[in-house]
């Protein structure tokens, strides 16, 4: 998979760093996969941000049109697909933390409606704060895609 218009920024490709096999192994695929990129019109795979959030500690549901106040604390590698994204839906700051950051409740201590992504849910279970919210993202192949890789999947 090569992820968005950055390509192989470290000369690696999946499965160290973003990309974990030397960019010389790209002819040993029989796909290749290029997501979220602005630049082509091959997006195989894409996310999108779903415009409800979950309450992390009560599991409320709620659109986020109606919540105000929003501040985004993201803790993943390339923060900004998430962020350009969820800017299509709503207002909102950001705090960027490094990836794998362990968040604790200092970093929402704040009166804000916090936004975090499931992945960041995990580390964030134990903090007693009602104000912190869950984005749900979606992925979803092409069709065209999808066949694809059937095919190879069932035919070898």
């Amino acid at each position: 998979m090569i992820n968005d218009d950055r390509y192989v920024t470290n000369r690696l490709l999946l499965p160290a760093g973003p990309f974990r096999e030397p960019l010389s192994r790209i002819h040993d695929n029989d796909i290749y996969v290029l997501s979220n990129s602005l630049k082509s019109k091959k997006n195989f795979f894409n996310f999108s941000v779903n415009h409800k959030v979950t309450n992390l500690k009560t599991s409320k549901v709620m659109s986020l049109k109606i919540l105000t106040n929003l501040h985004l604390s993201i803790g993943i590698g390339y923060p900004y697909r998430l962020i350009n994204s969820l800017k299509k839906l709503c207002h909102f700051k950001y705090q960027i933390y490094d990836d794998h950051y362990y968040f604790t409740k200092d970093d929402f201590k704040d009166n804000f409606n916090y936004l975090i992504t499931e992945k960041d849910s995990v580390k964030c279970k134990n903090i007693d704060n009602k104000n912190i919210w869950v984005l749900k993202s979606d992925a979803r192949m092409c069709p065209v895609f999808e066949k694809k890789l059937l095919g190879k999947i069932l035919n070898g």
